[in-house]
């Protein structure tokens, strides 16, 4: 007589075997990883079609059709290949071809530049003094938001003695109506003959002739990083025409810091010159160069990936919130208070344009 407990092992009635507790939890894991294999590799496909749609060696046109085609072979090697672990090596080996080209292209100093970055101020520094060819001096005649304003050339040669350096200010120029993209400035004042002069920094993309600038492109090494140094009228003036609405906020740190920050933001430019980098729009950018530089000297630990960097509106947010712009002025004034361009739009020619759009 057979046991009660035992069974026939091809008998359908019976429940199936229960699977053990660890199988299940590896079973898990490996669904875990599974799916975020297949989501970077996701991410890693898409970077590389904004890569090679974007890729600065090549006619635009060419990129359009090297991006698109890169987007569907997915479904083209579905067609072809029916294990799906060939099909993810072969869109994996494809992008890292893609990124290890992409890694190959240098930035460079030497290429034709537009009017605005073709002659580039590269600072000479001294223990005692800052000597700066080439300053920028432009002057700006609007002629429509839309299109690049007219504009007369001129360049100064100053010597800035390190110990007149006295104040700082940072300029937010708005790009939009709405509060997110923002290009960003520092401005530092310095004395000569018991008036106050400025002098301004902007890091910006260095543009060739016939190249406008786009996000998507910055992303892809399409623009090499330069900063541009010029008086605060034409730093100032050039936001104005285009429109935007640019905020100048006092910066209260001690004078030796603002000291330490003029001679660390001329380091930089001047090596910039001989070890050109590429713009990039979310990380090497015009706001995170000023902010890389008030961190390093204030110690104050402003991460680049701040939200109120990318959304560089809301960046003053930032240095009220460090305390770096006088915490009773900042609380009992509106955002609008540290406007220029109403100020800006009433000077007149021969006047101190500094001191006339500061309130």
């Amino acid at each position: 007589m057979q046991p009660l407990n035992t069974y026939k092992q091809n008998d359908p009635t019976l429940p199936e075997q229960v699977t053990s507790y660890s199988d299940k939890i590896r079973a898990t894991i490996h669904a875990i990883l599974r799916f975020f294999r297949v989501l970077l590799l996701i991410c890693m496909l898409l970077w590389s079609v904004g890569a090679l749609t974007y890729f600065p060696l090549i006619p635009s046109w060419l990129g359009s059709i090297a991006g698109l085609a890169l987007l569907v072979m997915p479904w083209w090697i579905a067609k072809w290949v029916d294990s799906p672990e060939q099909r993810r090596s072969y869109i994996f080996l494809t992008t890292v071809g893609v990124m290890l080209l992409w890694l190959l292209i240098p930035p460079s100093s030497n290429r034709d530049w537009d009017e605005y970055h073709g002659r580039i101020a590269v600072p000479e520094i001294t223990a005692s003094s800052v000597s700066i060819k080439d300053v920028r001096s432009f002057r700006y005649t609007s002629t429509g938001h839309a299109s690049p304003p007219n504009f007369t050339k001129a360049y100064l040669d100053l010597e800035i003695p390190i110990d007149r350096i006295e104040g700082m200010d940072i300029a937010v120029a708005d790009l939009t109506a709405w509060r997110g993209p923002a290009h960003t400035m520092i401005s530092f004042s310095y004395r000569v003959d018991g008036q106050l002069r400025y002098i301004n920094v902007s890091a910006e993309t260095r543009r060739e002739k016939g190249e406008s600038y786009s996000a998507l492109r910055g992303l892809f090494k399409h623009y090499e990083l330069v900063y541009v140094i010029a008086d605060e009228q034409d730093a100032l003036e050039l936001r104005h025409t285009y429109g935007e609405k640019v905020r100048l906020y006092p910066v209260s740190l001690p004078k030796h810091t603002i000291r330490q920050i003029f001679v660390d933001v001329m380091n930089r430019a001047r090596k910039l010159q001989s070890q050109p980098e590429f713009y990039h729009t979310i990380t090497n950018n015009c706001t995170t160069q000023i902010l890389k530089h008030i961190s390093r000297v204030a110690e104050n630990d402003i991460s680049i990936l701040n939200w109120r960097i990318i959304m560089a509106s809301h960046s003053d947010e930032l240095l009220f919130g460090y305390g770096m712009v006088d915490p009773k002025l900042s609380a009992s004034v509106p955002r609008d208070h540290f406007l220029t361009n109403e100020r800006a739009e009433s000077f007149v020619k021969g006047t101190d344009y500094s001191a006339h759009i500061r309130p």
